[in-house]
């Protein structure tokens, strides 16, 4: 599961860190764009950093176009869409059962988006546990995205935690990894070998302080790396 996350301070260098320069450039100027365009509203777009992201915030996602360019998005993380009885928003999509799920079926074959991160944030008991890359790296989650309600809402791809990850959580998010963005955002057919969890040495987890929204996760007092 993934109930919570935090971004990244410094987009733009991250975003050069996710994809090659020719990607990276063109993705960035869009992004400026937007950027200055919307002065007024620079509180209400999801750039300055978050750590404590939760569902039905606004987040920043990427989508593959038809020319093959990636372009930036902002989407509601979760929705609770009106047809169902169900309240909770749908902010994550189990990665076994995309197909069978009437929800994400179309979203699996023809919604695929990124979700750029810093890490994401499990509780062990009462206490709170940031997961994160080693390297300081971004995280880029799976996620699909799709409209209800005249809403334009994501969710994240999770599956089973792997063994070492099982302690903190019984799902993990999928994280795409390497060049693999180029297959989940732009593959035709649905790319099933992706859906699997992080390998030991891919993620770090420890004791953390109580997320807030304007501070990075520091270590809690007391508390060891995982």
């Amino acid at each position: 599961m993934c109930g919570s996350f935090y971004t990244l301070r410094g987009r733009i260098s991250y975003i050069r860190m996710m994809f090659p320069d020719d990607v990276a450039d063109p993705l960035v100027e869009r992004l400026i764009e937007i950027y200055k365009r919307n002065p007024s509203e620079r509180k209400n777009v999801p750039w300055p950093p978050n750590y404590y992201v939760r569902p039905t915030n606004r987040v920043l996602a990427f989508v593959g176009n038809e020319d093959a360019e990636i372009e930036p998005r902002e989407y509601k993380w979760g929705h609770a869409p009106s047809r169902y009885r169900r309240k909770q928003p749908l902010f994550n999509a189990r990665g076994e059962t995309l197909d069978d799920k009437a929800t994400w079926h179309e979203p699996w074959h023809t919604g695929r988006c990124l979700i750029p991160a810093r890490g994401f944030y499990e509780w062990v008991a009462k206490q709170p546990h940031a997961v994160q890359s080693p390297q300081d790296e971004p995280l880029l989650f799976a996620g699909l995205h799709r409209e209800d309600d005249g809403v334009e809402w994501c969710s994240i791809v999770t599956c089973e935690p792997s063994e070492w990850f099982s302690r903190y959580h019984n799902r993990e998010p999928v994280v795409i990894r390497g060049d693999d963005w180029k297959r989940w955002l732009f593959d035709e057919d649905p790319p099933e070998d992706l859906i699997h969890p992080s390998a030991e040495g891919e993620l770090e987890v420890f004791a953390c302080s109580k997320p807030d929204t304007d501070h990075e996760p520091e270590p809690a007092r007391g508390g060891l790396f995982d």
